[in-house]
């Protein structure tokens, strides 16, 4: 919080001690005239009170901000300085704030030299991207002289023209986390020729700065032992590899879901093992894999890509497939099958959890794909480089590598780290109103979107009253009002491969099939404020 300043001085207070020092000092010096509108009540015993009061706020706010009790309950005021001083004394800092970066395709009608001047803003709805350094699309490869600022100009299918810039957003905060082949809606300055400008890929996640509610609740894991022993010890641990996890489930002994400690002709559980289920950001990410493809039909043009478990650690899905290098805005090939499998050969020398199916595996960096997608362009005799791109929870790799390392591992244990069971979400609603101004849609979209994601492990649901709540937060209740059902609906996409959906006025509840690794301590539930449609209707009322 800023300084406390004599304008933030509790009135009551500064009243309380302003009377106590008028009846003091008529005790002690009765001939004084302490009356009101007098010069010593204004202009000595007033101030003086407001000061007493202004260093009593200050003491407390020194005692609350350390105060591990007056922290976790959310005591105010604090001061953050004096809190990041605290909590340092466990080990822990405060996340600092971190704003979201991207790229964007220009596309062009001509082909010409273009410039993007520094400062160009790029913006989409209310948030606003800029580039902090000039960019020159060229129209040759032999004039990338510099390839931080000149950018090669490529022809699209479509027969216009586009570059690749990079931009920033103006602020830190999650909302900037832009997916890809969004369209953005303006761009200042004017770019010459240019129709349109989209997000090429997913941009990355920014954060405001953690508050004092989010760094107390990682406190109490920061405070356990950093060792792979207890579940709260292990979360220390991971999050001392990763603080931006988001929320972790540890299935072990005596779990249901456990399914890797019974690999014995009794399928009784043994102990030994944990699959450690973790969110490091609120939506899974999606990144581009070049690959080289195999032709497997020339009658039906089907080609192959293999990907390995390095290429897109733990994926999640297939979002589509394009030759290499054509415009991501253009949709996809047609993608036939996706097969997942496992590769459980030694990394690095290092120790390989057990693993003997898919279900068991799944989601998790060891974790393969062959695709297969449909090409009618292409008969084999084409380019065989394709672009893929591919949904996932990024992170794994590092903290499954940390695990099994021979020094931080239990010698008697064997751990797994796999992102969530991914439950895909989409919300519709319709809001009514009353007022002239129109309530904001994009503000509300990102509330219900931060509100889903926020869910933890240990709720298994979606209930309507979660959306309801976040559009009220935005929304003032006495002008507008949710209309009654809603329309929710989630994909989940199981280990064994099979996709469930599942529609629901009331809510989601998470499918209870340990056998099949998927319960609410395994899945996660996603949405993005795309995915949230709202639409707006304004209410006639009668004159009161």
């Amino acid at each position: 919080m800023a300084d406390i300043t004599i304008n933030d001085v509790n009135q009551e207070q500064a009243a309380l001690a302003e009377a106590f020092l008028v009846d003091w000092l008529k005790v002690n010096y009765p001939s004084m005239d302490l009356s009101e509108g007098r010069v010593l009540r204004d202009i000595l015993i007033r101030p003086a009170a407001l000061f007493y009061a202004l260093n009593q706020t200050n003491i407390q706010t020194i005692k609350n901000s350390m105060s591990v009790e007056a922290i976790l309950g959310n005591v105010e005021p604090v001061d953050d300085e004096v809190v990041d001083l605290t909590v340092s004394n466990f080990k822990l800092t405060r996340i600092p704030g971190a704003t979201s970066t991207g790229k964007i395709a220009i596309v062009l009608s001509t082909l010409r030299t273009t410039s993007v001047p520094v400062g160009t803003t790029f913006t989409l709805g209310t948030l606003v991207f800029v580039t902090e350094s000039s960019f020159v699309g060229v129209t040759t490869s032999d004039a990338v002289l510099d390839s931080t600022t000149q950018r090669l100009i490529t022809q699209r299918t479509d027969g216009n023209y586009s570059f690749i810039i990079d931009v920033v957003a103006s602020e830190a905060g999650a909302q900037y986390a832009v997916r890809r082949n969004t369209t953005f809606e303006s761009v200042s300055p004017a770019i010459p020729s240019m129709i349109t400008a989209y997000a090429s890929e997913d941009f990355t996640t920014g954060q405001a700065e953690e508050t004092n509610q989010a760094l107390m609740a990682r406190f109490q894991q920061a405070i356990s032992p950093a060792v792979y022993s207890g579940r709260t010890h292990i979360a220390s641990k991971l999050l001392a590899v990763n603080n931006s996890i988001r929320m972790l489930s540890i299935i072990g002994y005596g779990d249901p879901e456990m399914l890797r400690d019974r690999h014995n002709i009794f399928a009784v559980s043994h102990g030994g093992k944990a699959d450690i289920y973790v969110r490091t950001r609120d939506y899974p990410q999606t990144i581009l894999v070049n690959k080289t493809a195999t032709l497997v039909d020339a009658t039906t043009k089907t080609f192959q890509v293999t990907l390995g478990r390095d290429d897109a650690p733990g994926f999640y899905t297939v979002e589509s497939v394009l030759p290499a290098a054509a415009p991501q805005d253009q949709g996809s090939l047609e993608v036939t099958s996706v097969t997942k499998g496992l590769d459980l050969s030694q990394v690095t020398n290092e120790f390989v959890p057990e693993i003997a199916t898919l279900i068991e595996g799944a989601y998790s960096r060891y974790q393969t794909a062959v695709i297969r997608f449909v090409d009618p362009n292409n008969d084999g005799s084409g380019s065989l480089s394709y672009d893929v791109y591919v949904n996932h929870m990024p992170g794994l790799v590092d903290l499954q590598d940390n695990s099994i390392n021979r020094d931080n591992r239990n010698p008697q244990a064997d751990y797994l780290v796999r992102a969530p069971i991914p439950a895909y979400a989409s919300v519709g609603m319709t809001i009514q109103y009353t007022t002239s101004e129109v309530p904001n849609a994009d503000s509300i979209k990102q509330a219900v979107a931060d509100a889903v994601n926020a869910l933890n492990f240990s709720l298994g649901q979606l209930p309507a009253s979660i959306i309801h709540d976040a559009v009220y937060t935005v929304l003032d209740k006495r002008y507008a009002v949710v209309v009654s059902p809603l329309d929710i609906y989630c994909r989940i996409h199981k280990p064994d491969g099979s996709v469930v959906a599942i529609r629901s006025p009331n809510g989601i509840t998470a499918p209870n099939e340990p056998e099949n690794c998927v319960t609410s301590r395994t899945m996660l539930f996603y949405l993005t404020p795309a995915s949230v449609d709202i639409v707006l209707q304004r209410v006639q009322t009668l004159p009161v």
